[in-house]
């Protein structure tokens, strides 16, 4: 089970590099970091999962960083609301 989640988050981390390499403004939308946000707890779980520190680090680190910019975003536009 923790490979077919490793799977899918290595292709959710794949799939917001393509589309940005396509679609350079793209990196800057909610969906990019979501698609990174998501794929890198997939990674996470999968790093959890087979006790690999260094991936652990790794990951955690690739889902904080587009956590807080969603984060940031979000009280940004409740600032103006």
């Amino acid at each position: 089970m923790a490979m077919f989640i490793g799977i899918i988050g290595s292709i959710l981390c794949i799939a917001a590099l393509a589309i940005t390499l396509r679609n350079g403004k793209f990196g800057e939308s909610v969906s990019y970091k979501l698609l990174n946000f998501c794929g890198g707890l997939c990674l996470l779980y999968y790093a959890i999962a087979t006790k690999s520190l260094p991936f652990i680090i790794l990951e955690s680190i690739w889902a904080l960083l587009p956590l807080i910019s969603l984060v940031r975003k979000y009280l940004a536009s409740r600032k103006l609301n």
